[in-house]
């Protein structure tokens, strides 16, 4: 049995694809392999979108399921979430600041929306339920 510790409060990116590594080789030690995770206390949405037009998926916690849909076109980024109790998150909207006005969020649970590394980040409470739509600015 491996436990992950997470550094600080978060788990970093390569220690999860370290876990994703070692999981696909063959036990050594015994039949299983079995990996003790933190419990998915914080989340972060960031979707990219590439070419589609829309996504939406949901992924099991300990604490319940993590819901999200997008969809996008020329005008608009427009994304819902709900979280389970126990699960704070911020989304991290692909959307450029100087390129889309500031987020409408409506829905419960919302904390704030600001900018972060040039893109609009929402910071969610426990058990949210929102709504979030960026729209492109204006030219002009």
């Amino acid at each position: 049995m491996r436990i992950v510790e997470p550094e600080k409060t978060t788990l970093r990116i390569d220690q999860v694809r370290q876990v994703q590594r070692e999981a696909i080789l063959a036990p050594y030690e015994g039949t299983w392999r079995v990996y003790v995770l933190p419990g998915f206390e914080r989340a972060t949405i960031a979707p990219i979108p590439l070419d589609l037009r829309w996504c939406e998926g949901r992924v099991p916690t300990p604490h319940g399921e993590i819901a999200v849909a997008w969809s996008r076109n020329e005008d608009a980024f427009s994304i819902g979430v709900t979280l389970p109790e126990g699960v704070r998150a911020d989304i991290i909207l692909p959307c450029e600041t100087d390129e889309f006005g500031e987020p409408n969020v409506t829905g419960e649970g919302a904390i704030e929306a600001v900018r972060a590394a040039g893109l609009w980040k929402v910071r969610l409470a426990e058990g949210a339920k929102v709504s979030v739509v960026a729209r492109r600015r204006a030219a002009g």
